[in-house]
């Protein structure tokens, strides 16, 4: 569970409410907006829940069955799919205790209901176990982006590779500086203002190739061109764009993981939110967004960084596809280990 703040009650209430008292080993269910992602929202009580009360809208999973078991059968598609049905239409989706317990599936003896759900839970073992080495990585790296490159208003970084800790200070250009104007087109659709425009409107995306925007439409933009923004800047409309090339001299990999920390850090997000707002959209003048200085040393150095994140960006990939792998395997299991209603076995 998502441990936020607990908020207290008068001691009374335990034995006042105790119909509503969960304790570790519980299951509940969110009743409103139950289904996230085709997934029903239910968590485990763990022991720092131990003793609460049910907040209003929230259920708590009571059944004559081995209740790990049907945690598990409460996630099966079949079921996921009635319960989308029965709350289509309402808004927000409610979901009520009769629609639970008009569920209509198979059981198999108390014996397999144990043998499904341990085997459901050692995968789930291994997906949290995956998890945490996955969250580990990710935040390694941006420790180590933290330290390889200069804090604002710095001209070294606070970690520094052995070669070249007597290299001296970094460069420090403007964005304007290192790039040049970069407009792509999609049909007869121009993606990117005149770059002698006063003002820009920020979209999306700071890779290159393909970029999916929030319609779903996919865009190709040419090699080497940068767009962004989506974390701080309000979006006018699907076609308006802040577009630049990086010159050629800066076209490695150690700008892409510059502009992935500074594009997204404290600096930039600092002139954006600092800039004026029209018709209640977020707007940044060209001169400031374009004003944004990168820190950057020398080209040894520059690759030294970038071959350092490529490596960790290389476990993070190989521990995000073993991730995929055991979710996936959980659910051909799910899907093998409980029948569908016209498919029972026995």
């Amino acid at each position: 569970m998502n441990h936020g703040a607990p908020s207290y009650l008068p001691i009374e209430y335990k034995e006042k409410y105790e119909i509503f008292l969960v304790k570790r080993g519980d299951y509940v269910i969110a009743l409103t907006r139950p289904i996230l992602s085709r997934q029903l929202k239910m968590a485990a009580v763990d022991e720092v829940f131990d003793g609460a009360l049910l907040n209003q809208r929230v259920g708590k999973l009571v059944t004559t069955q081995n209740i790990s078991f049907v945690y598990f059968l409460l996630q099966t598609s079949k079921v996921i799919n009635d319960l989308e049905k029965s709350i289509s239409g309402s808004e927000p989706p409610n979901l009520s205790v009769q629609q639970i317990e008009d569920i209509k599936t198979y059981i198999p003896s108390e014996r397999e209901q144990q043998k499904i759900a341990d085997c459901l839970f050692s995968v789930d073992d291994l997906i949290t176990a995956q998890s945490k080495k996955l969250d580990t990585l990710k935040a390694h790296k941006k420790e180590l982006m933290q330290q390889l490159f200069p804090a604002e208003g710095e001209t070294l970084p606070k970690l520094r590779f052995p070669e070249f800790r007597d290299a001296g200070e970094w460069e420090n250009p403007t964005l304007d500086e290192i790039s040049v104007p970069a407009v792509d087109r999609v049909g007869d659709r121009k993606f990117g203002r005149d770059i002698s425009g006063n003002q820009y409107r920020l979209y999306t995306l700071i890779r290159d190739g393909d970029f999916v925007y929030n319609k779903g439409n996919s865009i190709k933009f040419p090699q080497g061109c940068v767009y962004d923004l989506r974390n701080w800047a309000e979006v006018a409309a699907p076609n308006v764009f802040i577009c630049f090339r990086l010159k050629e001299d800066y076209l490695n990999g150690f700008f892409r993981y510059c502009f992935e920390k500074n594009m997204h850090g404290v600096q930039l997000k600092k002139h954006i939110t600092s800039g004026a707002r029209s018709n209640g959209l977020l707007n940044i003048s060209k001169d400031a967004f374009f004003g944004v200085r990168i820190p950057s040393p020398r080209p040894e150095e520059q690759k030294k960084i970038a071959d350092c994140l490529a490596s960790l960006d290389d476990l993070i990939l190989a521990q995000t596809q073993k991730l995929d792998t055991l979710k996936a395997h959980k659910k051909g299991l799910m899907q093998q280990l409980f029948p569908t209603l016209d498919k029972a076995q026995g």
